[in-house]
């Protein structure tokens, strides 16, 4: 599978890792010249449900312009490790863009909606982004 983007930036190339270290997948995934190219195991039984769940979490971003997939019959090893980084809050999963603009949602239109998926708001590493008056 391979996917197109126009960032150098790691957060898409972090966020598809960790969701194929979460369903435990043998796969190689590499980041260069603008894509991001995963090599899986196609005959793993998880394959379908981990592709599916990288659809689903996949945080939406304007740097993100396309993706294709092809058969290849190379043998894959597992060499894949994350790019540590501090976390950039580019955009938001679809779940919590889901949640966000849900009229039901406690969290509707909550401007510093994000989970585990999205990554922390970098702008709280440093400074709040609004002054909360100090009681006297």
């Amino acid at each position: 599978m391979e996917l197109h983007t126009t960032s150098s930036q790691n957060y898409l190339y972090n966020t598809v890792v960790s969701i194929v270290k979460t369903c435990d997948i043998v796969a190689d995934i590499s980041q260069r010249e603008g894509k991001i190219i995963c090599a899986f195991a196609s005959e793993h039984e998880n394959l379908q449900a981990c592709l599916d769940t990288i659809a689903q979490k996949l945080p939406a971003s304007i740097f993100l312009k396309a993706s294709k997939s092809y058969a290849n019959e190379e043998e894959v090893s597992s060499k894949t490790e994350l790019k540590n980084e501090y976390p950039l809050n580019l955009g938001l999963c679809p779940s919590c863009q889901k949640e966000m603009f849900d009229v039901s949602s406690r969290r509707y239109y909550y401007p510093f909606t994000s989970c585990s998926c999205c990554g922390g708001n970098y702008s709280f590493l440093n400074t709040y982004p609004y002054e909360r008056k100090t009681p006297l």
